[in-house]
C-alpha cells in the first residue's frame, strides 16, 4: 500500500480510462484472438456456433449478435502485442460479413464480447488498484456530463442488480488451432441477469451519486457511454437507471445488494498485474500520456495527437472526435474561452 500524499488526488475517470485499457487489452479469454465471422438473427448462422444458438433461442424482442473468433493455441511470444480493435482482423481473410464494418462497429465488438460475464471481474481489479492506497486517499469523480466532487477511494459500494429480460442476447464462440472443443461464452441469456457496477458517494454524504459500470460494453452500442461514443460508463445514478431502460425492461428492487468487497477470484493473478500496470501509468502520467478515449499509450515513438485547447491526448482524430462529447464539459481550454 502507497503512503498517503495529501497533495494528490486520484482521478476516477482517468482510472477507469486505464483500467479498461489494460484489461481489455490483455483479457486471456480473447488473447490474440482474430475476429472470423460474425452472424445476426436473420443470417446463416456459422456451422461452429450453430449449436449453441440453437440451445440458446432468440428472442422476438431481442438484439441478437454472434461472433466467431479463432486463436492460436500456444504463444511463443513472452510479451504479446496489446490487442486492439485495430488488429482483431486478418485483412487477407475477411470474411464477407465483416467487409463493412466501421471502426466504431469494429471497437464497439472488441469491447461488447471481452466484457462477457466482467462486471464481477472489473469491480475485483478496481479493488486491488484502490487496495494500493490508504482509505483516506482523496478521490476526484467526474462524470462524462460534467457533475464532479471530492471523495475518498473508501466511499464506494458494489451495487448488484437483477436486470429484467435482457435487450439483446451476445454469443462469442473461441476456436483455436489445435482442434480442441470451442469455448462459447453468452450474455442475456434467460429472463433476468445479474449485473454489477460501483456507486460512489461525496465524503459529505452516504448516498449514491454516481454509478460506474466497466463493463456495460457487453451490452453492445447500448451500454456506450455518453451519446454512445465512451467504452464504459460512469454517470449519476439517475442516469443509470434511464440506461437500465435501454438494456432491459427494467430491474428488480427487491433484489438489489450492496456490498463493499470481493472475494478472491480465479483471476487474481492476472488482476493484479492489471492493476499494477494502472498504478504505474497513472504515476507516470506527466511524462506518458495516454488517449482520453481508448487509454492506449503513444507506441513505438508514436506520438499522440494533443487537444488544442489543453493538456489531454489523442491517438488520432477520429478518437478525439469520439471523445468530445464527455471532454468538452471538461476541457480547460474551452472552460477558458467562456470565462
Amino acid at each position: 500500500m502507497s503512503s498517503p500524499n495529501p497533495d494528490e488526488i486520484l482521478d476516477l475517470y482517468s482510472i477507469a480510462l486505464l483500467s479498461n485499457y489494460e484489461q481489455t487489452s490483455s483479457e486471456p479469454r480473447f488473447r490474440s484472438a482474430k475476429l472470423t465471422e460474425l452472424a445476426s438473427q436473420t443470417d446463416q448462422l456459422f456451422p461452429r456456433c450453430l449449436p449453441e444458438f440453437k440451445a440458446i433461442g432468440w428472442g422476438l424482442n431481442q438484439k441478437n449478435q454472434g461472433f466467431l473468433f479463432t486463436t492460436p493455441s500456444t504463444s511463443t511470444d513472452a510479451s504479446p502485442t496489446p490487442d486492439k480493435p485495430s488488429n482483431m482482423l486478418v485483412p487477407e481473410q475477411t470474411h464477407p460479413s465483416l467487409s463493412h464494418l466501421t471502426a466504431h462497429e469494429l471497437e464497439t465488438i472488441f469491447h461488447q464480447v471481452r466484457s462477457h460475464d466482467g462486471c464481477y471481474k472489473t469491480i475485483r481489479l478496481l479493488q486491488l488498484f484502490f487496495s494500493r492506497y490508504p482509505a483516506e486517499q482523496m478521490l476526484r469523480v467526474r462524470t462524462t456530463t460534467g457533475d464532479e466532487y471530492l471523495t475518498t477511494v473508501s466511499e464506494r459500494l458494489i451495487m448488484e442488480w437483477e436486470f429484467i429480460a435482457p435487450a439483446q442476447i451476445t454469443l462469442s464462440t473461441v476456436v483455436d488451432d489445435s482442434n480442441a472443443a470451442p469455448t462459447t461464452h453468452v450474455t442475456g441469456q434467460g429472463e433476468k441477469m445479474l449485473h454489477a457496477t460501483l456507486g460512489f458517494a461525496a465524503s459529505t454524504d452516504e448516498n449514491v451519486r454516481t454509478v460506474l459500470d466497466l463493463a456495460s460494453m457487453q451490452f453492445g452500442e447500448l451500454g456506450r457511454g455518453l451519446k454512445s461514443n465512451g467504452m464504459f460508463v460512469l454517470e449519476s445514478l439517475d442516469q443509470y437507471y434511464e440506461r437500465i431502460e435501454k438494456v432491459a425492461v427494467g430491474t428488480d428492487s427487491s433484489t438489489m445488494k450492496l456490498s463493499k468487497m470481493i472475494a478472491e477470484t480465479p483471476d487474481d493473478v492476472w488482476l493484479e498485474e492489471v492493476a499494477e500496470r494502472v498504478r504505474m501509468r497513472w504515476d507516470k502520467r506527466e511524462e506518458e500520456p495516454w488517449c482520453a478515449h481508448c487509454g492506449a499509450p503513444g507506441e513505438g515513438g508514436k506520438k499522440l495527437k494533443k487537444c488544442s485547447l489543453c493538456q489531454v491526448f489523442y491517438c488520432n482524430t477520429e478518437h478525439q472526435k469520439e471523445n468530445w462529447p464527455s471532454h468538452k464539459s471538461v476541457c480547460a481550454g474551452k472552460k477558458g474561452k467562456k470565462a
